[in-house]
């Protein structure tokens, strides 16, 4: 029999600034009717209204609808006359939306302390509601503000959406990598210098795409041109140093004749012969780091530097007879405190020790049992102190082991010397049992196979247990395991290491990083060369290393500076012997002489640093007259295709040839 009843849910909701206010949801739908008890209320459904708590329950109601389902009523309820709950079926908006719209509402203007709030609620099918319980004036007519009912009818249109206001768009930096620059933007900030906490929390996101080279950005209209302003100042070109090397390589066997001495010193403490230096503050006391007087708001330090550098014309004559050679050259552009790395290597490969194995295995852990009471492990009534193998397993068919008499009868109270070593091996441990052979009828017995063993037997799983007092206060018996084992005749044996195949590099590397200033650069130099010098007995390289780390300070203006000290060395092994007689074996000796010689030399670097700030200009005229004068020779020519006009008298001499400018400089 089926028949129409009337189903009451009660779910209690607190919020966090007002009073809990149960929730009834009162269905009226079709229950059978042997299920259901109509005439049964819940007992605290006019419970009155709970204190305010700060604590926070979001509340999931679910409740099976069938099809047969022909109204569902939603009850607020509290124990405040003066409070109203009304229901505002949404047709257009979200109720989740306009939901804190109307809690600001009727929280705008309170005269009571009335347990007030607003909920949302949204069926699968779309229907949204919005529940109201507030004061009774709110709903009506007001002198002083918007009622309730003419907020939601405004707020409920079809034209209405949710817009936060916020823009995306796309930045393509001019002068730096994206993924940098992003860093640079979370560092420093974008609405603010150095704010670092504007990004968090806020409604600002920066992405970045490295693929493009873009950075990604959401953020509210009124940051936009702030952002952009603050891009500006950031994507700006970066200052860098166009680095031209020369790395010399001078023999010291010819220093009697090319006065390598005298260069070294020359181009070393030598340049600051007549150097001469000042330095003028005002306002500063620089010995002290601290301000020179307290009355002063500004400072002033000014710097007088004069320093002759000698030309390095003699190295490059120096090459041209053979008593020098040039080792590497070019030139390399770096970016401001950015690492540049220039090698002149040699690379061997060689066999070395990699990674060492990290399994190992521990041998020779021990339990010896001299003189006692064994048992078999199907025992019912041990005395206490007796012994048993509860457990082990034969390692090859995975039978199980026990000690018994020759037959595989029981044993009782058979007194025996009994020895269990381990090997943890990988973390398993690997056990060998052994009975003394003085032990009359004891062995060791494969109850699956029912055959003896013998009293020597490898096992698995091993437990040995001793029958024992487990509570002393009952005086309770048990078994208990040995785990106790003697590590004093132990011993690890590790995994070797493992081989690995590593290119050896010998030869000469210099490293630079300059930090580009307006009036200044600092460069700092790191000049190495590695010596392959011969073998060692087990075949790995014998190498020596010289190393050399400076900085060099300089103003813009000073190009070319010279830093020598390192030392190559090569082993050379020479054999002299009488000819013909030298070559018989082992008689060649007496004939032959073997002589092994060091040979050395000095590197020499020449090293031009052309600083170059964001704001320097190009120097218009020199280029721009050269590319004139190429254009002006090209349209000579009636296709304007072709050479320019050569010149076939007195090439490179100067008047004659019209591209020389000047006359080449003395060596």
């Amino acid at each position: 029999m089926i028949r129409r009843k009337t189903l009451k849910i009660l779910v209690l909701t607190a919020v966090c600034c007002t009073a809990a206010l149960p929730l009834v949801a009162q269905i009226a739908t079709n229950v059978d009717a042997g299920v259901f008890n109509p005439n049964q209320t819940p007992a605290i459904v006019n419970a009155p209204t709970p204190p305010s708590r700060r604590t926070q329950v979001l509340p999931l109601l679910k409740v099976d609808i069938d099809k047969k389902t022909e109204q569902v009523h939603f009850i607020s309820t509290n124990n405040d006359p003066s409070v109203l709950t009304r229901v505002y079926v949404l047709k257009y908006a979200d109720p989740y939306e306009i939901l804190p719209y109307i809690s600001a509402a009727i929280s705008a203007r309170r005269v009571s302390t009335s347990p007030t709030k607003a909920e949302a609620i949204k069926y699968m099918d779309g229907t949204g509601m919005i529940i109201v319980s507030a004061e009774d004036y709110r709903f009506g007519n007001t002198i002083v503000g918007m009622p309730l009912d003419e907020l939601i009818r405004i707020l409920d249109k079809p034209y209405l959406s949710v817009y936060a206001g916020r823009r995306y768009w796309l930045y393509f930096p001019k002068y730096w990598d994206a993924l940098r620059l992003r860093d640079v933007i979370f560092n420093v900030g974008l609405y603010h210098a150095n704010d670092f906490f504007e990004l968090e929390g806020g409604q600002g996101i920066v992405n970045v795409d490295t693929g493009l080279n873009a950075l990604f950005f959401y953020e509210s209209p009124f940051a936009v041109k702030t952002v952009q302003r603050m891009l500006r100042l950031y994507d700006t070109p970066r200052p860098q140093a166009l680095v031209k090397y020369k790395i010399y390589e001078l023999n010291f066997e010819n220093d009697g004749q090319v006065g390598a001495d005298f260069q070294a010193w020359k181009n070393g403490p030598g340049t600051d012969l007549f150097a001469i230096a000042a330095r003028y503050t005002n306002g500063w006391d620089f010995i002290n780091e601290n301000v020179g007087n307290f009355f002063v708001n500004t400072s002033n330090s000014r710097y007088v530097n004069f320093n002759p550098k000698w030309n390095t014309r003699y190295l490059d004559f120096l090459v041209t007879k053979s008593k020098a050679k040039i080792l590497t050259t070019g030139q390399l552009l770096l970016m401001n405190n950015m690492l540049g790395t220039i090698s002149a290597i040699t690379s061997l490969a060689r066999i070395q020790d990699g990674q060492p194995i990290p399994n190992q295995a521990v041998l020779q852990q021990y339990l010896n049992l001299q003189s006692v009471s064994w048992v078999s492990n199907n025992e019912l009534n041990p005395n206490l102190g007796d012994y048993r193998l509860n457990n082990a397993i034969d390692p090859v068919n995975g039978h199980r082991i026990d000690v018994r008499d020759n037959a595989g009868g029981s044993l009782a109270n058979v007194t025996l010397d009994f020895m269990s070593a381990r090997s943890q091996v990988e973390g398993k441990f690997y056990f060998t049992l052994q009975i003394a052979p003085n032990s009359v009828n004891a062995v060791f017995f494969d109850l699956e196979a029912n055959k003896s063993l013998g009293k020597n037997t490898n096992a698995l799983n091993v437990d040995i247990q001793q029958y024992q007092v487990v509570d002393t206060a009952n005086g309770t018996l048990g078994w208990v395991s040995l785990t106790d084992y003697s590590t004093d005749q132990e011993y690890v044996i590790e995994r070797n290491v493992t081989r690995i195949t590593k290119p050896g590099e010998y030869g000469f590397v210099l490293t630079m990083k300059p930090v580009v200033c307006n009036n200044a650069t600092t460069l700092e130099i790191n000049m190495s060369n590695t010596n392959l010098i011969g073998f060692k007995s087990n075949g790995r390289p014998r190498t020596s290393r010289s190393e050399l780390k400076t900085q060099v300070i300089f103003n813009t203006n000073t190009r070319r500076f010279i830093i020598g000290g390192l030392e190559k060395m090569t082993v050379v092994r020479s054999v002299s012997k009488v000819p013909w007689l030298g070559s018989i074996p082992v008689l060649g000796w007496a004939f032959t002489t073997e002589s092994e010689i060091t040979k050395k030399s000095q590197l020499v670097a020449v090293i031009d640093c052309l600083p170059s700030p964001p704001d320097i200009q190009l120097p218009k005229k020199g280029i721009y007259n050269s590319i004139k004068e190429v254009k002006d020779d090209l349209k000579k020519h009636d296709s304007g295709i072709g050479t320019p006009a050569k010149n076939f008298y007195g090439f490179d001499q100067f008047l004659l040839d019209k591209s020389k400018k000047k006359l080449d400089a003395p060596p």
